[in-house]
């Protein structure tokens, strides 16, 4: 057995020195998010530029140096990039999901540093970590796990309380003092699956996958008889959308745990103290807000899994799968065509739109901006009045219609004009806008006309005309 494993390492080491680039410039796809797929066809592609030691790299034209593609049938079909800018200046942010290794062995000494536990090196490296973030966009919570899986606080901008609950962590009792590793990563890539936007679990473990079941012949609390398998876990990930690093604090590693770390668009990295454990995670979050992340439109797919290819040059390319049941919340639906989800799709948010207008007849002409698709304001729906000959909608604060939390929003993107003798009211954009979900520059609307604008979801309303007899 021990052969076996040796072996394995050693492959492993072969492949992982395989993937570097012995010169020149990489890119890598760590994340897709098409959280903004259904709503205005646009999916969120994070890239990766590095250099041969895997640093980050900023390029001098980004715009015409990446090229973007799907791939289906074995053919690129070439997508148009709406935006592109560094994680690090974006407004979004990043969300964090720290996950902590409690199990009996971590109350051993780390190897770099024998008179330190690896848990109290590993917790004030969470710490330091914490106190690193921006706590104007981004989010960070902690998870500890063993046996079980305990998730101390949610992702969120209050960094404080999560770094406070470090000190709530305990060592475990004899019963709990096992590995769940697989079933860790997927209950982990669940939590954060519910969120948008670019989202990473960091993963310290000093050790292999040790499952309660197969050690002791007893049920699992929550898993009963079964064990967690690694696809199970890379299941989770890809469905979710969550990129994993994994960090080895100790000799002992689990080895399909960095093929799901590489394979969800993550890395690896060991660890043997406190000194090193702050550097790896100083080192991922540079990695990240390092990142590009890439807006492109994408076409409605036959292939429940096309993939998205991001292109350096001929020798560097890498690309991810989505799943187009994606767009309907959930990786699970496998046998219902993209098509038919569409339609159902489609037939239920002009129903929901519908009985929205039933709700309350319009007295006057207004834009109401609902909870559906990106942006957000003080309220999660939030309604004007169109009394002015010009309401102007963009990204600035002197726009009569402001929306935030979305870079691609110009300060003036569109403008409802208003007739005064005819009481109608024309949409006027320098780009392409949606309504209901074609592309205008311009058109008159009529009442309940759906505006997607770079993925902020308006309806316009109006009082019925009725003629003169």
């Amino acid at each position: 057995m021990n052969n076996i494993k040796i072996k394995l390492k050693i492959f492993f080491l072969i492949l992982t020195a395989a993937s570097v680039p012995m010169w020149g410039e990489n890119i890598s796809v760590s994340q897709l998010d098409t959280s903004g797929m259904f709503i205005s066809s646009t999916i969120d592609c994070y890239v990766r530029i590095t250099d041969s030691d895997g640093q980050p790299v900023e390029l001098a034209d980004p715009e015409s140096s990446i090229k973007m593609g799907q791939l289906e049938d074995k053919k690129t079909v070439p997508l148009t990039v709406l935006g592109i800018e560094k994680n690090s200046e974006s407004s979004e942010g990043v969300t964090f999901l720290l996950l902590i290794d409690n199990s009996g062995s971590m109350y051993e000494p780390a190897e770099g540093d024998p008179e330190t536990e690896r848990i109290t090196a590993a917790l004030r490296a969470a710490s330091a970590f914490f106190s690193s973030l921006d706590p104007e966009k981004d989010r960070g919570g902690i998870a500890v796990f063993n046996r079980d899986f305990r998730l101390l606080s949610e992702p969120g901008e209050n960094f404080n309380s999560s770094a406070g609950l470090l000190s709530t962590i305990n060592k475990p009792e004899k019963e709990e003092s096992f590995t769940e590793l697989y079933y860790t990563v997927a209950k982990a890539a669940g939590e954060l699956g519910k969120r948008a936007g670019r989202k990473a679990i960091i993963l310290l473990s000093d050790g292999e996958n040790y499952p309660y079941f197969s050690n002791t012949g007893k049920e699992h609390p929550v898993l009963g008889s079964r064990n967690y398998l690694p696809e199970q876990a890379s299941e989770a990930l890809s469905e979710n959308e969550v990129t994993l690093y994994a960090v080895n604090f100790s000799r002992e590693k689990d080895i399909p745990l960095a093929g799901l770390a590489v394979s969800s668009g993550g890395r690896v990295f060991d660890a043997s103290d406190e000194s090193e454990l702050t550097g790896v995670y100083e080192n991922i979050r540079k990695s990240i807000t390092g990142e590009y992340r890439i807006k492109v439109r994408v076409p409605v797919s036959l292939s429940k899994t096309p993939s998205i290819e991001a292109v350096l040059d001929e020798e560097h390319r890498d690309s991810m799968t989505y799943s187009t049941a994606l767009i309907f919340g959930s990786g699970h639906v496998e046998s219902v065509k993209p098509a038919v989800i569409l339609l159902i799709a489609g037939f239920a948010a002009w129903a929901a739109l519908f009985f929205i207008r039933l709700e309350k007849e319009a007295v006057h002409a207004e834009l109401t901006q609902l909870m559906a698709g990106k942006g957000r304001g003080k309220a999660l729906e939030k309604t004007i009045l169109l009394s002015s000959p010009n309401t102007v909608i963009g990204g600035s604060g002197s726009a009569d219609y402001t929306i935030t939390g979305i870079p691609e929003i110009k300060d003036s993107h569109a403008t409802i004009v208003r007739d005064e003798k005819t009481e109608s009211f024309t949409l006027v954009s320098s780009q392409e806008v949606r309504v209901n979900n074609r592309p205008v520059r311009k058109k008159v609307l009529n009442p309940g006309d759906v505006i997607n604008i770079e993925g902020a979801t308006m309806v316009f309303d109006a009082p019925e005309k009725t003629e003169d007899k």
